[in-house]
């Protein structure tokens, strides 16, 4: 199996786990097997640096500059 093909699965696992308890359990998927655990800075950036692209940045970045 291929880094891409393992990378789609994590997401596919990582996404129904999120619908399947409304939010209340996000998982940030990791390729690399050398990496033991995020800290929760590292965690928090990830999480919002995602909630910024799929708000569209542009559209986040007009409603800060008025």
């Amino acid at each position: 199996m291929n880094v891409a093909s393992n990378a789609w699965k994590l997401h596919l696992q990582a996404h129904t786990a999120a619908v399947d308890t409304q939010g209340a359990v996000v998982k940030i998927p990791m390729i690399e097997t050398h990496v033991r655990s995020l800290n929760l800075a590292v965690s928090v950036g990830v999480g919002l640096y995602e909630a910024i692209r799929q708000l569209d940045f542009a559209q986040v970045a007009a409603e800060h500059e008025q």
